[in-house]
């Protein structure tokens, strides 16, 4: 069975500090225990939108159990959200023969300067995911990426 690819909940709480407020159908809740939990959210009044990091915020204010709180997105939806609203670009790779470093390779662009192609990095990992998450870590841990405090692009 093919299972979604959540980003880690240390990714996810980076994203939250970086303007991340998309509607996402999981959550991680760190709880009493200190171990962070993937749930599913809830539908909010039935319009198909799931709880986004400014609602669980509040939710977190009633509930003292809870020690943070935070949206649970895909690897894709984060891709998509940094392409989109803040112009970094991915570029996969799979490594040929063997290679101590890792299997996969992620180039990390963007395109923030004049419609060019800035080159950033190269991420190496072992699996698909894990190299993914090892380049959206890359981005959000290095701030190279515009601010934007508009949340009103439109999602095509």
């Amino acid at each position: 069975m093919i299972k979604e690819a959540f980003v880690s909940f240390e990714t996810a709480k980076l994203l939250k500090e970086k303007g991340f407020n998309e509607y996402c159908w999981k959550l991680y809740e760190l709880g009493d225990l200190d171990n962070p939990i993937l749930l599913n959210g809830f539908e909010l009044d039935g319009d198909g939108k799931f709880w986004d990091n400014k609602y669980l915020e509040l939710y977190k204010k009633e509930h003292s159990y809870i020690n943070d709180i935070c949206s649970a997105p895909t690897i894709q939806m984060t891709m998509r959200w940094l392409r989109e609203k803040h112009l970094i670009f991915f570029d996969f790779r799979l490594v040929l023969g063997d290679t101590k470093d890792g299997k996969y390779m992620v180039g990390v662009y963007d395109m923030t300067a004049f419609d060019t192609y800035t080159w950033k990095t190269w991420v190496l990992g072992d699996t698909y995911e894990e190299t993914y998450e090892k380049a959206i870590k890359y981005v959000l841990d290095n701030n190279f990426f515009i601010e934007d405090d508009n949340d009103d692009y439109e999602d095509v």
